[in-house]
């Protein structure tokens, strides 16, 4: 069976999957909160006044993005090993993963195009991504620890 050198190693692969999946999670909530907090600012002028989005933006792609990165390679390493293509769990995980994926493309872009000053902070509704991205990761972790089907 081509899974079996994986055995020892799957404790292993679960803990850096979830501390991706944290520290993806918090970046993304990082970064619908900082385009909350400047949902009404001015664009900038000054460099000064970057400094926020700045940080935010050089997080997002140093850590986030990474993150996601690790997220998506370990968990097709783990549906693989633990044979769950086929479960209907995995496949409802997928499509909240895939949800907090794309939400974390549209919050990057915005903030990049905050940092350059060409539109105003933040997508329509902010105020509903912050609790709909807690409910996302929320959705998936009792989808990973219940399997309820």
């Amino acid at each position: 069976m081509a899974w079996l050198p994986w055995l020892p190693w799957l404790p292993w692969l679960k803990a850096l999957h979830v501390l991706c999946a944290v520290t993806f999670l918090s970046g993304l909530l990082f970064t619908a909160a900082v385009l909350w907090t400047l949902r009404h600012a001015p664009p900038p002028r000054w460099p000064q006044e970057r400094r926020l989005p700045l940080a935010a933006l050089r997080w997002n792609r140093c850590v986030t993005a990474p993150a996601l990165a690790g997220v998506w390679l370990l968990g097709a390493t783990l549906a693989h090993t633990g044979r769950w293509w086929h479960a209907d769990w995995l496949d409802a995980k997928l499509v909240l993963v895939l949800a907090l994926s794309g939400a974390h493309g549209l919050l990057s872009g915005w903030l990049r195009r905050c940092v350059h000053g060409t539109v105003p902070a933040g997508p329509p509704a902010l105020r509903w991504w912050l609790p709909g991205l807690a409910l996302g990761a929320a959705g998936v972790v009792v989808l990973v620890v219940a399997k309820p089907f």
